[in-house]
C-alpha cells in the first residue's frame, strides 16, 4: 500500500525530499522507484542535500536519473537562523534552505523597485551588458531600446514598474537598490528612461563609466597602453577575477594561445572552487575557442590539449550552471554559436545598405532622412564593447572582423556621399553626413581591419581625400609613436606591423598640413635602418610619394631619408635588395632643392672612396650596383670636386664594356643603360649594337619550353625601347631587327610593332608621351584594342592610374 502510494505521489506531483541523504538506505530505495518512474518523463524530483559540499558529477548522475539535487552551499548569501542548538548543524542549514524557499513567494509582496533589480541583478558582475538582454529580462512588452535616438529604455504605452519607479525617482534617489539600476544601466548604454517620446529620467554620468571603459580598451588594444603579460602568478593568487580574465585576454590578443590556454584552465578552476560561476562559464567559453586556435594553427599541440576540448562541452556547463548565472550570460551563450553575431550582422547590413541608398539619391539631387547612421555606431559600439569589455576571445574570427568591415563600409558611404550642384529644393536641407572621421572611427579602421580590405573599401569610395578631427589625428600619432618602437625592438610585432600598414594607409589619404606630413616622415624615418623589411619599405614608400604628390614634403626630409639610406648602405648592403618599391629612387626625385640642402660631405667622401678603392681592385660589380642604385640618381647633387672624380671612373667602365669581346653580361647592360638615360654620358652606337647583338642571340638561343624569370629577352627589348624613347638610340640602329624582335614584348611592340600586337598590359598607356598617344590612335584597330581593354581592366585600376590613363586615352574616345 505505501510503495504504491508513493509511487503514485511520485508520478503526479513535484516532489522533495526533506531530511534524507544520498547515503540513506530508505532513500536508495525509493530512488529506484523514482528511477523507473521517471524515466517515462513525469514530474521531477528534488532532493535538499545539506551535509555535503556541491559535487558536480554526482549532481549530474542523479539528474539524468530523474532526481536533482539541491546542495546547501550552492546557494550564495542565505541567511543563517541558527533556530536550533549550533551541534545540530544539519537541522539549521535545513531550516535555513526552507526558508529561503519559502521567501519565493515574496515576489508578490516585493516593491516594483526591487522586482525591477531582482530581474537585472544577475548582470551585475558584467562591465558591459547589451541592452537588448536588460530588456528581456525586464519582461515588459511595452518596453524598448531606443537605439538611434536617446539611447533609453523607452516606456511605449501604459503603466508599469518602471514607470512607476522612474516616474517617481526623486523618491528613490538615495535608496542603494536605485543606485544599483543604475549603475546596471549605465554599463548597458542606458541612458535613461522615456514615456511615449518624453524623457522621465536622465542618467548623471558625472563618472563617465563607459567613456572610460571604451578609452581603456582603446589604449589597451592600439598597444598605447598594453596590458604587461608578465604578472600571471601574482594576478591568479588575488580575488579580482576580470583582472585575470583581462590577462588571460591580453595572451590571446599577442597571440600567446598556448600561455592563454594555460592561463583560462587555471582560472576555471579556481572560479569553480570559488562557486563563481560566471566567470567559470567565461573562462571556459574562452578556454574553448582560444584551443580552436590553437588546434586549428600552425603549432605544435600535445594530445592531452586534444582530448581535453573533445571533452569541454559548453551547453553541458551552461546547462549545469545555477539559473541566476544562466540568465546573465545568456547573450554570451548566443556567441557560442554566432547567432548574437549575424543578427547584428544582418542588423548592420540593413543600415549600410540604407546609406549607401541615401548617398545615392543624394547625389542624383533627392533627399534622404533617416536613423542609420546612428544606428550604425551605437550597433557596432555595443557588440564591441560586449565582447571587449567582458574579455571574449573572439575577435580573430572572420565573423566578428566582417561586422568592423560593415561599419567602416556604412561610415565610408556616408562621407563619400556629395551633394548634387543642381538647384533643387532639396540640397537646401543640411545633410546628416558624417564630414570627418573621429577617433573611434579611425581606431576602428586601424586596429580592427585587413589592409587589404581597407584599401578595397577606398577604391569602391573612391576615397582620394579624408579629413580626421584634431583627436583622431593624435590618437594615430600615439598608435605611430608605440607600433614603432615596437617593431624596432621586435616586441608584439605581428600586431604591430598591421596596426603600421593601416596607419600608412590611412594618412596616405589624409589632407595633412606641412607640418604634419614632415612628422609622420619623421617618425617613419627611424624604421629606416639595416634590419628593415619588404613591408616596411612598401608602406614607407606609399606614404612618401602620397605627401609628395601634394607637394607638402620638406628638401630637408627627403635629405635626412636619402643620408640614412647612403649610410644604411654602407653598413648592410643588402638593403637595396628589400627596396624593392623604389624609395631611393622615389626620394631623389623628389630631391629638387639640392644646393640648398647639400648632402652631407662626410658621407659623399665615404662614397667616393669606396669607389676608388673597388676600380682599383676591379670590383667592378659593386661598382654597377652603387653607381647604377646609389651615385647616378643624386649626382647633380655631389660636389664639382667628387662628381669629377665619379664621372672619369664611370668613363673608365663604359670604355672597358666597349671594348669587351663577347656578349655583355647583364650589369654591364644595366650600367650602361642607367647612366645613359640620366645623362651621364652621351649616346654610345657601339654599346647599343652590342645590346642588340645580345638580343638576337638570346631569341636564337631560346628555349621555348623554359620559362625564366625575369624573361632576358623581354628585358633587354624593355631597355632598347627606352634608349629609343629617351634619344639615346636611333630608330635605324634596330630597323632590321624589328620583326625578328616582335611577340617578345608588349613596351616594344606599342613603340615599333603595333601591327600584331595584343595589348594586354593596361599599364604599359601610362608611360606614353601625348603625341604617342596621338600616334596610337590613329590606328583604328589598336584604338579599339584599348578602349576595349581598359573597360576590361577598369576596376582592377588604382585610381591614381585609372585617373592618368583616362585624361590621357580614353576620354578621347568621346
Amino acid at each position: 500500500m505505501i510503495e504504491s502510494y508513493i509511487k503514485a505521489l511520485i508520478a503526479t506531483n513535484t516532489v522533495l525530499f526533506i531530511g534524507y541523504s544520498i547515503n540513506d538506505s530508505n532513500f536508495n530505495l525509493i530512488f529506484q522507484w523514482v528511477k523507473n518512474i521517471l524515466r517515462n518523463h513525469f514530474q521531477p524530483a528534488y532532493l535538499i542535500e545539506s551535509s555535503k559540499k556541491y559535487s558536480r558529477m554526482e549532481h549530474a548522475y542523479y539528474k539524468n536519473r530523474g532526481i536533482n539535487i539541491l546542495y546547501y552551499d550552492e546557494i550564495s548569501n542565505m541567511p543563517n537562523n541558527n533556530i536550533f542548538d549550533i551541534s545540530n548543524w544539519r537541522g539549521n542549514r535545513l531550516f535555513d534552505v526552507l526558508s529561503y524557499f519559502n521567501s519565493f513567494d515574496k515576489m508578490t509582496k516585493m516593491s516594483d523597485l526591487e522586482i525591477i533589480y531582482n530581474k537585472i541583478s544577475c548582470f551585475e558582475k558584467l562591465n558591459f551588458i547589451m541592452p537588448e538582454q536588460i530588456v528581456k529580462n525586464l519582461g515588459l512588452k511595452s518596453v524598448g531600446y531606443d537605439l538611434f535616438g536617446d539611447r533609453t529604455l523607452t516606456i511605449l504605452n501604459g503603466e508599469n514598474g518602471l514607470s512607476r519607479v522612474f516616474s517617481n525617482h526623486d523618491t528613490y534617489k538615495d535608496n542603494w537598490i536605485f543606485q544599483k539600476i543604475i549603475m546596471i544601466f549605465k554599463k548597458a548604454n542606458i541612458q535613461g528612461v522615456s514615456r511615449e517620446k518624453q524623457i522621465i529620467f536622465s542618467i548623471d554620468n558625472q563618472d563617465n563609466y563607459l567613456a572610460n571603459l571604451r578609452a581603456r580598451i582603446i589604449d589597451q588594444d592600439s598597444l598605447i597602453d598594453p596590458i604587461d603579460i608578465n604578472s600571471f602568478t601574482s594576478l591568479i593568487e588575488g580575488e579580482d577575477y576580470f583582472l585575470m580574465l583581462k590577462q588571460a585576454f591580453a595572451y590571446c590578443e599577442c597571440d600567446k594561445f598556448y600561455d592563454a590556454y594555460k592561463y583560462y584552465k587555471t582560472i576555471s578552476l579556481k572560479a569553480f572552487q570559488d562557486k563563481e560561476f560566471l566567470i567559470y562559464y567565461i573562462s571556459e567559453f574562452n578556454r574553448k575557442h582560444v584551443g580552436k586556435f590553437l588546434v586549428n594553427g600552425y603549432y605544435n599541440v600535445n594530445n592531452n590539449i586534444e582530448m581535453e576540448l573533445k571533452e569541454l562541452d559548453l551547453e553541458n556547463i551552461y546547462a549545469n550552471l545555477p539559473n541566476r548565472e544562466r540568465k546573465s550570460i545568456e547573450f554570451l551563450k548566443e556567441l557560442q554559436d554566432f547567432n548574437l553575431i549575424y543578427k547584428v550582422q544582418n542588423k548592420l547590413n540593413k543600415e549600410v545598405d540604407t546609406l549607401k541608398e541615401t548617398k545615392r539619391t543624394v547625389e542624383n539631387g533627392g533627399f534622404s532622412f533617416n536613423s542609420s547612421l546612428n544606428k550604425n555606431f551605437h550597433m557596432i559600439s555595443n557588440i564591441w564593447l560586449f565582447v571587449e569589455a567582458n574579455y571574449l576571445c573572439i575577435n580573430k574570427y572572420k565573423e566578428i572582423q566582417s561586422l568592423y568591415l560593415s561599419f567602416v563600409e556604412g561610415i565610408f558611404a556616408s562621407y563619400s556621399t556629395q551633394s548634387n550642384n543642381s538647384k533643387s529644393f532639396f540640397n537646401k536641407v543640411s545633410l546628416n553626413k558624417i564630414e570627418k572621421l573621429d577617433l573611434y572611427e579611425v581606431y576602428i579602421i586601424i586596429t580592427k581591419l585587413k589592409t587589404s580590405d581597407f584599401e578595397n573599401v577606398l577604391v569602391e569610395y573612391n576615397l582620394r581625400e579624408l579629413k580626421l578631427e584634431n583627436s583622431a589625428f593624435e590618437y594615430i600619432m600615439k598608435v605611430l609613436d608605440k607600433v614603432i618602437d615596437n617593431i624596432l625592438n621586435n616586441r608584439n610585432k605581428k600586431k604591430s606591423e598591421h596596426y603600421f600598414y593601416n596607419i600608412i594607409v590611412l594618412t596616405s589619404k589624409t589632407n595633412l598640413d606641412f607640418e604634419q606630413a614632415n612628422l609622420i616622415a619623421g617618425k617613419l624615418l627611424l624604421l629606416l635602418n639595416e634590419s628593415i623589411n619588404l613591408n616596411e619599405f612598401k608602406y614607407i614608400n606609399k606614404f612618401i610619394v602620397a605627401v609628395a604628390n601634394k607637394e607638402i614634403l620638406a628638401q630637408s626630409t627627403v635629405l635626412d631619408y636619402l643620408e640614412k639610406y647612403l649610410e644604411i648602405y654602407m653598413r648592410n648592403s643588402r638593403i637595396i635588395e628589400f627596396d624593392n618599391n623604389g624609395l631611393y629612387k622615389n626620394l631623389t626625385n623628389i630631391y629638387v632643392n639640392y644646393n640648398e640642402y647639400p648632402i652631407n660631405k662626410d658621407i659623399t667622401s665615404s662614397y667616393v672612396i669606396l669607389i676608388k678603392k673597388s676600380y682599383e681592385e676591379k670590383e667592378y660589380d659593386i661598382l654597377y650596383t652603387v653607381f647604377e642604385n646609389l651615385i647616378v640618381p643624386i649626382l647633380k647633387a655631389i660636389s664639382e670636386e667628387y662628381k669629377n672624380i665619379i664621372i672619369k671612373v664611370i668613363e673608365s667602365l663604359v670604355e672597358k664594356i666597349k671594348s669587351k669581346e663577347g656578349l655583355l653580361q647583364f650589369n654591364e647592360l644595366n650600367f650602361y643603360y642607367i647612366i645613359s638615360i640620366n645623362d651621364v654620358i652621351t649616346e654610345d652606337k657601339e654599346i647599343n649594337k652590342k645590346i642588340i647583338e645580345d638580343t638576337v642571340v638570346k631569341i636564337k638561343n631560346e628555349n621555348k619550353a623554359v620559362k625564366v624569370h625575369p624573361d632576358p629577352i623581354e628585358r633587354n627589348l624593355n631597355i632598347l625601347t627606352d634608349l629609343y624613347r629617351r634619344n639615346k638610340l636611333k630608330k635605324e640602329e634596330l630597323e632590321e631587327f624589328v620583326d625578328v624582335f616582335g611577340g617578345y614584348s608588349e613596351y616594344f611592340d606599342l613603340v615599333f610593332n603595333t601591327k600584331n600586337l595584343k595589348l594586354t598590359d593596361i599599364d604599359l598607356l601610362s608611360y606614353l608621351k601625348e603625341e604617342e598617344i596621338e600616334s596610337l590612335m590613329n590606328n583604328k584597330g589598336m584604338k579599339e584594342c584599348i578602349y576595349s581593354l581598359f573597360e576590361k581592366k577598369l576596376r582592377y585600376l588604382p585610381f591614381e592610374k585609372y585617373e592618368d590613363i583616362f585624361g590621357k586615352l580614353y576620354a578621347k574616345k568621346f
